[in-house]
């Protein structure tokens, strides 16, 4: 379920890259509505046994939510993508631990004059969605057919670690064009993060992601240079 609403959205995504023609997009979402339909066709008797079963768990009780809530700090969640902490096994924070590379790249990825701003408008928005989803009680419940986890909560965190890889590959590939301003944007991120983390992490992950990150930097003015 969380896969097909996270292909919806890219494909909207995918479309605004593209400059929505409306010829090329019509045909694309007949083409998708096609290839769905034979995915569900290929997947039924798997997907109906558990649609069954599905209506004698727990998860069956809870209703939409009556009231918005927010979980936790968001700052907290952010200094979650850090990596070197403990994973979230039954309660606690999203697991999107995509580490500092993740960060960095993304500074690269607003500045590059080679990334149409239709993709980095498009993809940005895409991966804030996913974010504020993890930690709104609203969109939680959705993501999760509408319903709210028994333990091991934010199930659907992976896909936001996957659009932050895609953005931080699609920054890779222009990597080499580095200036001194990407740098110092660089610079600037990290020290934020690191000062953010610091009430939230442990010093483990501070140091490592740090290392990471002088690693990256010395890299790059190599790359430049």
């Amino acid at each position: 379920y969380m896969v097909c609403v996270v292909v919806v959205l890219w494909f909207v995504v995918e479309s605004v890259i593209d400059g929505f023609k409306l010829e090329k997009f019509c045909a694309n979402i007949l083409r998708m509505s096609l290839y769905s339909l034979i995915a569900i066709g290929l997947t039924l008797p798997v997907t109906l046994t558990a649609l069954i079963q599905l209506q004698y768990t727990v998860g069956t009780e809870d209703s939409f939510p009556d009231k918005l809530e927010i979980y936790n700090n968001f700052m907290e969640v952010l200094s979650n993508t850090l990596s070197f902490h403990p994973t979230t096994t039954m309660e606690g924070l999203p697991n999107v631990g995509t580490g500092v590379i993740c960060i960095l790249m993304l500074v690269i990825f607003v500045r590059s004059k080679d990334i149409a701003r239709s993709e980095k408008i498009s993809l940005l928005a895409l991966l804030m969605f996913i974010f504020i989803s993890l930690n709104i009680n609203v969109l939680d419940y959705i993501w999760h057919g509408f319903t709210f986890t028994k333990l091991i909560p934010y199930r659907f965190a992976f896909l936001f670690s996957f659009t932050f890889i895609v953005i931080a590959y699609r920054a890779f590939t222009v990597f080499v064009q580095l200036d001194k301003n990407d740098l110092i944007g660089m610079c600037i991120v990290t020290i934020v993060m690191v000062c953010i983390s610091v009430f939230y992490l442990d010093r483990k992950a501070i140091v490592g992601s740090l290392i990471v990150a002088a690693q990256i930097g010395r890299a790059s003015w190599r790359e430049r240079g």
